[in-house]
């Protein structure tokens, strides 16, 4: 509104020309070719045509008839408020943070492989090391627990409390999706947990039966001692 005062035009221009469900779908629009690292120009060419014809009707309530000079600054205004559009709804910096996720994305892709092997040559040698299995497992469940533990908790603290959707960021829509953004990587930490507690379940029920088997044998084995006798 603040742009139609300095060409002496009324605010109800501007009526019917920005809505939410096309604001929402351009602003959307912009963030997922940046998310994909693709450039982006938004056409505009709707937003301009309702605001020049807009203005031609409050011309022509008022009696009035642009001439073509006119008609050419409403042309500029129009692509003048176009652009400001445009620059709302973009995020700044958007694309640093794009660049940094890919740049993570890298470092997960090579740190995940390299963790795996080193967990299980770290398994490997607590089963080498270790006369009974029941034994190596047991440690191999420590790891896993304290895993659970250490992923799950603060992401659970965070879902529960909700203190990230506190977050003072714009525009809405914006908000709206970083909110779904975190929630969704908060539910991907938690499911990674309730993996490990499972696995960390299956490992200390092999222990008990594993246990209870061998406790079975040295039972067995004493009595065989001691019937020859």
């Amino acid at each position: 509104a603040a742009l139609a005062i300095p060409m002496g035009l009324p605010a109800d221009i501007f009526n019917n020309v920005f809505t939410l469900d096309s604001t929402y779908s351009d602003g959307r629009a912009i963030m997922q070719n940046a998310f994909k690292g693709e450039s982006y120009t938004l056409d505009t060419s709707d937003i301009e045509n309702r605001i020049t014809s807009n203005i031609n009707i409050y011309l022509t309530s008022k009696n009035l008839t642009a001439t073509p000079e006119q008609q050419n600054n409403i042309n500029e205004f129009a692509q003048t408020v176009a652009g400001e559009y445009v620059k709302n709804i973009s995020i700044p910096y958007i694309n640093y943070y794009v660049q940094l996720r890919s740049m993570f994305s890298n470092v997960v892709m090579i740190g995940l492989p390299v963790l795996l092997l080193l967990s299980a040559a770290a398994v490997f040698l607590l089963i080498r090391l270790h006369r009974w299995l029941h034994r190596s497992l047991r440690y191999i469940t420590y790891g896993t627990l304290a895993a659970a533990i250490m992923t799950g908790t603060i992401p659970l603290y965070a879902l529960i409390s909700g203190s990230y959707r506190h977050l003072n960021v714009s525009p809405e829509y914006f908000y709206n999706f970083l909110i779904s953004y975190i929630t969704q990587s908060i539910v991907t930490f938690l499911y990674i947990s309730l993996l490990l507690f499972v696995i960390s379940f299956a490992l200390i029920t092999v222990i008990y039966f594993r246990r209870k088997e061998l406790k079975k044998k040295s039972e067995r084995a004493i009595h065989r001692s001691t019937s020859e006798a």
